[in-house]
């Protein structure tokens, strides 16, 4: 039914299991799945005010989910609209859940409800409900008139509940003890219809008016206080305005390995007053934003300072282990705990403009991470805020690839998907050597290059400007862009043809191609409007090259964002005359939405490509064709295999880095991960001819550099690459 096309904008109601819930920058993800395998995606805009309704999903759990159909991408999309539109679903079992106040004082009564629920079809008879009582700090007091007491276990016997609905027994327990807890070790529930005796978790209610932030934590992944209110204490340990809040940590832990002693505190705009070092006891809800377990508080008398200059805890060295896996659960018992590096660490990417870059501790000998590769050993680290840095005169402190940093403190974060260290204080860096920049060689009488370059945004000062972010610049700060971006371009040998993405029309290439540093080799730009805003487009020395013909390439069902730019162009040698080549630049769609979300799509734009080639190909069967661009995939994805497999059995693309050395084949660096993403694939007739390629690492791999500094290294955020050919004998 979901197949119908008059689904698309239509109320539907879904039913399914949740196999995936992923957050993004502005959304969460929710994978639906039914029994034959088939997956619907549920896209919860952030706009729409549901964090609290997916704060309450858990993967493995059934739901039915009403919304409105949506088709984005060739993909069916359910949109919820408010809370009552994800209703949970559960199998046709007898289930049973308990209820018990989080705190209790000492001396006062403290009640558990337990409901045993049918969610078959049929009735349940003589239903039988058992828990075992408190072992300490707590007397029976009451168990209702059903209920009988032996041995330290209550006993109930329901007479019958129908089909689809349920029934409580109550018990009430005296609580004797002055601190500690009271727990409902076990309770469990059948029928004669249903013998298995199912239970559910340990009921846990602490004496006094806190509870333990080891507890709010929990032993996994998220609280088991999640979305409930509740009051806790702890040591101020560093306090973040540009995060909303400050972290607390308990000074008495537990002896339990698997659970955090530390937890954020958030305030957002509210006048909290607090400083490093307050105890503090606090009331708020729980929350799992963003997966980090966090306290929100209602108004500032939430926040009550008990005292001034308790001792703050001592910070726990860290030293994950390489695989993933083993280093989410290593770092998730130390979750807002104040961490430390126990010796030097080597950055294997710079700070971002989030304020983010990654180490690895130096004892493990890895200077970096590609993609692939386990990235259990890297530590993450924020700056503390939630500022996006448009260059690097906001930035605390750089970082770049290679360096060290030592002395580094403070409570650790999860934002994002990574835990990641929020520094207490500026560490140290110790810089390592800036290397000269590169000069690649020109291409010589017989020889060909082509290069692509992500130029990061290239937008002018004039209006209008077509896109909300980044910001319109001024025209100093764009000049400045344009001297530096020339100068890469010189340091790439001034490639015959360069194949530009991120830029806003002719109007830029024509200004970049008249800086005084590439002006000699007489540049032309290449370009057609797209239906972004962000478009591609190429320059080419008309010094060497003659564009002969132009056009762009959509898709029948409008699939680029950024369709296809192809030229061809007659590039003049000195042995062999003039030689036609066919170029097509790309700029395939982001992982911004979902990695899993956006693959298929980049399948389908990598399989368009190589029916252009095709096309190309059955014109002039040994045509010099060039696919390049940034393809926002990896030299080993689904779409690269698509791209280079899909062309007649003939014309299959060939890879010009696929000789490059492994630790050299990146031009874009993530989270401290080094990957290619910027790719320059030809047809075998021109392979045949190539005498290297390389990308040009002056962005990648360095911080967003200070305004003004004519240095050209990070330009842009990716590295652009380039391939040489001889042309002639």
């Amino acid at each position: 039914a979901l197949k119908d096309p008059d689904v698309p904008g239509r109320l539907i109601r879904v039913t399914g299991e949740a196999t995936r819930i992923e957050e993004s920058t502005y959304s969460y993800q929710i994978d639906l799945s039914d029994e034959m395998g088939n997956v619907l995606l549920v896209y919860v805009d952030k706009l729409t005010g549901l964090d609290l309704t997916v704060e309450g999903m858990d993967v493995g759990h059934r739901y039915t989910v009403a919304g409105i159909a949506d088709m984005y991408d060739q993909q069916l999309e359910l949109k919820p609209r408010i809370p009552a539109d994800v209703v949970e679903v559960f199998p046709p079992v007898l289930r049973v859940e308990g209820s018990a106040p989080v705190n209790a004082l000492s001396g006062a009564a403290l009640p558990y409800t337990l409901t045993v629920h049918n969610h078959t079809d049929g009735p349940f008879t003589d239903v039988v409900v058992t828990a075992t009582l408190p072992p300490e700090n707590a007397m029976l007091a009451g168990m209702g008139e059903d209920g009988t007491a032996a041995e330290g276990e209550v006993r109930w016997t329901i007479p019958s509940i129908p089909p689809g609905g349920s029934a409580s027994v109550h018990l009430t327990v005296t609580v004797t003890g002055s601190s500690g807890v009271v727990s409902l070790p076990s309770y469990a529930a059948w029928a004669s219809e249903w013998p298995t005796h199912e239970t559910d978790l340990p009921l846990l209610t602490f004496i006094g008016e806190t509870v333990p932030i080891w507890a709010v934590q929990g032993p996994g992944f998220s609280s088991p206080y999640k979305l409930r209110n509740l009051t806790t204490e702890g040591v101020v340990t560093g306090i973040f305005p540009d995060l909303g809040g400050f972290w607390i940590q308990n000074p008495t832990p537990d002896d339990d390995p698997a659970t955090s002693e530390g937890l954020f505190v958030y305030v957002g705009e509210q006048p909290v007053e607090v400083a490093v070092g307050d105890r503090v006891r606090v009331h708020g809800r729980v929350r799992e934003r963003g997966a980090q377990t966090e306290l929100h508080i209602a108004a500032p008398e939430d926040v009550e300072v008990v005292y001034h200059g308790a001792p703050t805890p001592t910070p726990v060295p860290v030293d994950p282990p390489v695989e993933d896996e083993a280093a989410a659960a290593y770092f998730e018992p130390l979750e807002g705990m104040v961490v430390s590096l126990p010796g030097p660490a080597v950055a294997v990417g710079p700070v971002n403009q989030y304020g983010e870059y990654a180490l690895v501790l130096a004892e493990h000998g890895v200077d970096r991470v590609l993609h692939g590769d386990p990235t259990g050993l890297l530590v993450r680290v924020d700056d503390g805020s939630l500022v996006r840095h448009e260059d690097g005169s906001t930035l605390p402190y750089f970082v770049r690839t290679g360096d060290q940093v030592v002395d580094l403190a403070g409570p650790l974060a999860y934002t994002f998907g990574n835990y990641k260290i929020e520094p207490l204080a500026t560490p140290t860096v110790i810089t390592a050597p800036v290397p000269p920049l590169p000069q690649l060689p020109e291409p010589g009488p017989d020889e060909f290059s082509v290069a692509t370059f992500n130029v990061d945004n290239l937008f002018d000062y004039r209006d209008p400007h077509p896109v909300s972010d980044p910001p319109k610049p001024s025209r100093r700060q764009y000049e400045w862009r344009l001297d530096r971006l020339a100068a890469a371009i010189k340091a790439l040998g001034a490639p015959i043809i360069v194949g530009v993405q991120e830029i806003e029309g002719s109007n830029v290439l024509e200004d970049l191609a008249a800086r005084p540093e590439i002006a000699d080799y007489r540049y032309q730009g290449f370009w057609i409007d797209g239906p972004g805003g962000r478009d591609i487009g190429f320059l080419v020395r008309t010094d060497r090259a003659e564009v002969v013909g132009i056009g762009q390439y959509q898709a029948p069902e409008g699939l680029f964002s950024r369709p296809p730019l192809a030229i061809t162009a007659t590039v003049r040698t000195e042995s062999a005359g003039e030689v036609t080549v066919y170029a097509i630049v790309n700029h395939f769609i982001s992982k911004a939405g979902g990695e899993a979300l956006t693959e298929p799509r980049r399948i389908r734009e990598a399989e368009w490509n190589a029916h252009l080639v095709d096309q190309i190909l059955a014109r002039d069967p040994d045509g010099y064709v060039v696919v390049l661009g940034d393809l926002n995939d990896y030299y080993d994805s689904a779409p690269l295999r698509a791209l280079m497999e899909g062309s007649t059995p003939g014309g299959r693309l060939v890879h010009t880095l696929a000789e490059v050395d492994r630790k050299e084949r990146y031009s874009f660096i993530y989270q401290g991960v080094s990957q290619l993403l910027d790719h320059v694939l030809v047809t075998p007739s021109l392979a045949k001819r190539l005498e290297w390629a390389t990308p040009l690492h002056i962005n990648a791999d360095y911080p967003l550099p200070r305004p003004e500094t004519p240095d050209p290294h990070r330009c842009s955020d990716h590295d652009p690459v380039i391939a040489m050919f001889r042309l002639g004998p």
